[in-house]
């Protein structure tokens, strides 16, 4: 953060602090350090009020550092494929991932996802998550996470 801060110019854009974000200390330390706020996404996807139902809700509270993975398989398996080259999402290592790491014909894959959406099979289904998601252990409402 100041290496960033000490090249940009005083009257410059502000500078938001992201990834891995998810305590109160991470915000604290990043605001500490100069940045003008700070982004978190999967810490808020693990909140009462989060769209996310609570199968991927019990994911995101059950996984660990070693859970997610950056790919494009969900991807892939959900047919949104118009994002920039190297442009991809880090969510829940799951069995779409494992069949499109190992070469699983793409219309099977997507046939077992549409399956699981609709059955709430963690095992195929998406959940998005950053690598901030083992620091936090439990659902909260959204204004708790926030003071927390």
């Amino acid at each position: 953060m100041p290496s960033i801060l000490a090249v940009l110019p005083k009257d410059g854009p502000p500078l938001l602090a992201a990834g891995g974000l998810s305590t109160g200390g991470h915000v604290a330390s990043f605001l500490a350090l100069g940045a003008s706020g700070v982004v978190l996404g999967t810490r808020f996807l693990m909140t009462k009020e989060s769209f996310y139902n609570e199968v991927q809700k019990k994911m995101l509270v059950a996984a660990d550092a070693n859970s997610t993975v950056r790919t494009m398989a969900f991807d892939r398996a959900r047919g949104t494929l118009d994002w920039p080259e190297g442009v991809n999402g880090r969510a829940i290592y799951n069995k779409t991932v494992e069949d499109m790491d190992d070469g699983v014909d793409v219309e099977i894959v997507r046939e077992n996802f549409n399956k699981a959406i609709q059955i709430g099979d963690a095992d195929r289904m998406l959940t998005w998550a950053g690598t901030g998601v083992e620091l936090v252990t439990e659902i909260q409402t959204a204004q708790v996470s926030l003071t927390s």
